[in-house]
């Protein structure tokens, strides 16, 4: 019979649980609490020693409407509230974020070198280059502006290779540093403007000498040097001839390519 009546007692509502006024006028608050109605939607069982200031659960469902209570009511209940464990908030900002970044953009100290106005492109082969006011040729590496009285071009440098000059009795005459060499002259290079007339053209070679030019060549029919003069004197082609490469146009004109001729042209 005891443990039926101790099933039967009604079990009351601990401090700070949510609770309901009855049509009964009860509330199921644990003794020392009062169900305090704060708003329509929510209910709580306060203890007696905190609900000082106002008025009992019963009042204010019978007496006074939710938009009634004053502002001291309100102030003092909410503060009540944050005093639950339950209700605070497990971590509080110090600070706001900041909405600054932390990091600046970098700028380059200084802007990049652009190129000087002296740079120029080099002049190729062929290429004329008398042009120059201050007498620089601008010729690519390994070129040089060789110049004549009505032309010059961009040529290969002259390939150098001793020659020793000999007596009769093969021996070798000395002069200041001790042996008297000259520079022969490779093939296609000009070899006209040798004041005495010496072929200086390098072995296997011979000065063939134009109207406006001369020039080393392969001396393919076995005649020494010294018997250049017998070779017979090759024409260049004049300006709007049929050429096929520069070396067939005369001085001051190079072999111009199209898609419908190979003609000799004036050097701009």
């Amino acid at each position: 019979g005891m443990w039926v009546n101790a099933l039967e007692l009604p079990t009351c509502l601990g401090y700070y649980r949510e609770c309901s006024r009855h049509d009964d006028g009860t509330d199921h608050c644990c003794p020392g609490s009062t169900c305090i109605v704060f708003d329509q939607w929510y209910s709580q069982c306060r203890p007696d020693t905190e609900n000082w200031g106002m008025e009992s659960s019963s009042e204010d469902d019978d007496d006074n409407d939710d938009s009634s209570q004053s502002p001291s009511v309100l102030t003092s209940v909410v503060p009540s509230i944050s005093s639950s464990p339950s209700s605070l908030p497990s971590f509080i900002p110090s600070s706001p974020p900041s909405s600054q970044p932390t990091t600046s953009t970098s700028f380059p100290s200084s802007a990049p070198s652009t190129p000087t106005a002296t740079q120029q492109q080099c002049t190729t082969e062929w290429e004329s280059c008398h042009d120059d006011p201050i007498g620089e040729d601008h010729c690519c590496e390994g070129l040089s502006c060789e110049r004549h009285q009505n032309w010059s071009q961009c040529r290969k440098q002259r390939e150098t290779s001793p020659l020793t000059t000999t007596t009769d009795t093969t021996t070798t005459t000395d002069e200041d540093d001790g042996s008297q060499q000259q520079q022969c002259i490779p093939e296609w290079e000009s070899c006209h403007e040798d004041p005495i007339d010496v072929d200086n053209c390098c072995p296997g070679y011979y000065c063939q000498r134009h109207k406006w030019y001369s020039q080393c060549r392969l001396d393919q029919g076995g005649t020494s040097s010294s018997s250049s003069s017998s070779h017979t004197v090759e024409t260049c082609e004049n300006e709007w001839n049929n050429c096929k490469n520069n070396k067939d146009c005369c001085p001051g004109l190079f072999c111009r390519r199209t898609q419908w001729y190979k003609k000799c042209m004036p050097i701009a």
